[in-house]
Order: C-alpha cells, then sequence, then structure tokens
C-alpha cells in the first residue's frame, strides 16, 4: 500500500551537544493548540504524521515528568536486545514552553525533514 503523496508529514532528528536527545517533540499552531506528541526514538529521530500546514513552535520535552526524584537505583532487568534504549540527554527545560522556545517550522504540503539541533 503506498502513502498517499499529499498525506504532510515532518521528521528529522532531535541533537543537543551531538547527543540524541530523549523525549518528545510537540508542534503548536498559532493558535496555541499543541498537536500530539511526537516520541523521539533512541538514536534521535522523530516522527510526525499528518500535521495541518501552516507555522508551528516547536517544544522539545522530556518524555518523564522531571519531578520525579532519580535515586539512581533501578531493577536489574535482563538485558532485552529488542527494549529500546533511552540514553538520550535531557532537552533544556526553554525548549518545553511556547513561551520560551525559539524553534519554529513551517509545515508546507507533503513530506518534509526538520532536524532540530537544541542549544543548552
Amino acid at each position: 500500500p503506498e502513502k498517499k503523496q499529499d498525506e504532510n508529514s515532518v521528521s528529522g532528528k532531535v541533537l543537543l551537544d551531538g547527543q540524541p536527545v530523549a523525549g518528545m517533540v510537540i508542534f503548536v499552531g498559532a493558535d496555541g493548540k499543541e498537536l500530539p506528541p511526537s516520541p523521539i526514538i533512541g538514536d534521535g529521530t522523530y516522527f510526525l504524521d499528518s500535521p495541518p500546514a501552516g507555522k508551528y513552535k516547536v517544544l522539545v520535552r522530556p518524555s518523564s515528568p522531571p519531578e520525579i526524584p532519580s535515586t539512581g537505583k533501578l531493577p536489574t532487568l535482563p538485558q532485552l536486545p529488542e527494549a529500546p534504549k533511552h540514553s538520550g540527554v535531557v532537552p533544556p527545560a526553554k525548549y518545553g514552553k511556547a513561551q520560551t522556545t525559539d524553534l519554529s517550522c513551517e509545515v508546507t504540503k507533503g513530506q518534509q525533514t526538520y532536524d532540530i539541533t537544541l542549544k543548552r
């Protein structure tokens, strides 16, 4: 089954200091509404399916709530080869809010690539 060519999609990599970022990418429309978050996979890649065309602010948020204190003691799980390793870096807080992010993207018709490079 071929993908319809008129479907919009945006994909790319999210990097900070050359390292993949762990978290999710959220596009915020001009009306302030957030599109459903797009999870960032292990190598920093994200994929946003069929966003409406238009200008967006782009947010990058950590996938887990930052207020959970990490004790550093994780239960030892058997090493499963198919378990995705989320050893990505946490995105800086300013990228998590529409008011403070400096990232923006214009979604056009069809498939496009939008790589995101975060700065500390």
